[in-house]
């Protein structure tokens, strides 16, 4: 999947941007030109799981093969938060944390532009938390405004609409 294009999360409690560093995209930060999320990694995107369950026969040679499914795609997020101030890190950080976490008790909408094609979505639910470390991936938070790595997971159930 190409992570760099265009991607964000609705939610109840707010809109996540990322990949959108000129403005913030829409979600009403006010934080300026030179803050937002940048995406380095999204996995599980791209083809859901098959669920390919298989018997053996007893005390025979063989075995039984039942109908094959596609499974629910758990859609893993890597990436920075990128920020020109402490305080305005602080605010992406809180927006991305609150944004996400009623995602577990709602559903929510996964939205990508795929190079060269039209929008496609998910509905999705939080599977695991944020969590936001200091760049580097430890260490002391600072009071610079260097970028922070942070990780989520999201999973969407429903994946059989998805265009082929």
């Amino acid at each position: 999947m190409e992570y760099g294009s265009a991607q964000s999360i609705l939610t109840s409690t707010g809109l996540v941007v990322f990949n959108n560093l000129q403005s913030d995209g829409g979600m009403g930060l006010n934080l300026g030109t030179g803050n937002g999320y940048l995406l380095q990694v999204v996995r599980g995107n791209a083809y859901p799981q098959i669920r390919n369950p298989v018997s053996n026969k007893p005390q025979k040679d063989g075995g039984i093969v039942h109908p094959f499914f596609k499974g629910a795609k758990m859609i893993e997020f890597d990436g920075l938060v990128i920020a020109t101030t402490a305080a305005k890190r602080q605010t992406l950080d809180d927006h991305l944390r609150g944004s996400l976490d009623i995602l577990l008790s709602e559903s929510g909408t996964y939205t990508w532009t795929p190079p060269g094609a039209a929008n496609r979505s998910h509905t999705i639910y939080l599977f695991e938390p944020v969590t936001i470390l200091p760049a580097g991936g430890g260490g002391v938070a600072g009071t610079n405004a260097a970028p922070k790595t942070f990780a989520f997971t999201l999973i969407a159930p429903k994946t059989d609409t998805e265009l082929h």
